[in-house]
């Protein structure tokens, strides 16, 4: 080959190289301009805004640097009430959440016949609209004409009955038990789906062996199901900081110190009380909670992912 023919050919490799390189930040291109208008934008804005104090009717905002955020984690109790409500979602109605859809997941792949109905079944919930869940409960615990009490009165366990979305002692928890009826089903269809994944040959061999359900079930699915593990512990930690509109609906738009959650307090200080840099100092530590709780999750699984 000459050194013109050799000159060519790297010429038109290079050529094929850029064509795709071209064509993927074309396609990439709209997906990057969404993200940086939609996201990095606003999550700058609110950084810069924290920064400010003023109300909906002040004509400039007057800039405070950090008092904001000092205020809050120094002052305001009512923001420390709120996060620990959001702590409690995150380990007790997460935990619960996976615990009960894996559950459910590993009694899928046991189920024979109606197997299709009840992955309905459970995903059901969690497409339903939230408003819709959220009054649909209202009416549950109803103190007067609620399905629980009324079965309560029916059991003759009248001194149980109670106004349980009102009372200090199981507000938060009532909440906390919607949002787990509401959620489960994603995570049982990403357990279902993680499962099935798994060889059956490793089964099998486990059985030959002599394992028991539980030795197979700790000794081959859970660390072949680590990766699903961590995307639904992720997931857990971002929505139980985000929960809004189902404490928002339940509490009819009124802030209750009861099941306050951070949110529905940005939305009290922010669109209630007018104080947006306030608001969005509060926005801030949303974000600062969730990436800790990420690189926590991140941390506790972290390992050689297992390849089927």
């Amino acid at each position: 080959m000459t050194k013109q023919t050799r000159s060519k050919a790297i010429g038109r490799a290079t050529a094929d190289l850029k064509r795709p390189l071209a064509l993927i930040v074309l396609f990439l291109l709209p997906a990057v301009l969404l993200y940086l208008v939609f996201f990095v934008y606003p999550m700058g804005q609110a950084i810069r805004l924290s920064l400010f104090r003023g109300s909906a009717a002040a004509e400039r905002f007057e800039y405070v640097g950090s008092e904001n955020i000092a205020k809050l984690l120094l002052e305001d109790a009512s923001f420390w009430r709120a996060l620990w409500h959001n702590v409690q979602f995150i380990f007790v109605g997460g935990t619960a959440t996976l615990v009960l859809a894996l559950s459910l997941a590993v009694g899928l792949t046991w189920c024979g016949r109606g197997r299709d109905f009840f992955r309905i079944v459970f995903l059901f919930p969690n497409v339903m609209s939230v408003v819709a869940v959220s009054i649909l409960w209202s009416f549950v615990f109803n103190p007067s004409f609620g399905l629980l009490n009324g079965l309560l009165r029916l059991m003759r366990l009248e001194q149980f009955c109670r106004a349980w979305l009102g009372e200090p002692a199981t507000a938060l928890w009532a909440v906390m038990l919607i949002y787990v009826w509401c959620a489960t089903g994603f995570y049982v269809v990403l357990f279902y789906a993680g499962l099935l994944r798994i060889p059956k040959d490793y089964v099998e061999a486990a059985q030959i062996d002599g394992a028991n359900f539980w030795q197979q079930f700790r000794h081959i699915s859970l660390p072949l199901l680590s990766e699903i593990l961590k995307i639904a512990a992720v997931y857990i930690v971002i929505n139980s900081v985000n929960i809004f509109s189902l404490v928002f609906v339940i509490n009819e738009g009124q802030p209750s110190r009861y099941n306050d959650v951070l949110l529905t307090y940005l939305y009290q200080q922010g669109f209630q009380n007018g104080n947006f840099g306030y608001a969005c100092a509060i926005g801030v530590m949303i974000l600062i909670t969730v990436l800790v709780f990420a690189v926590a999750v991140n941390r506790l699984f972290r390992q050689e992912p297992v390849e089927l």
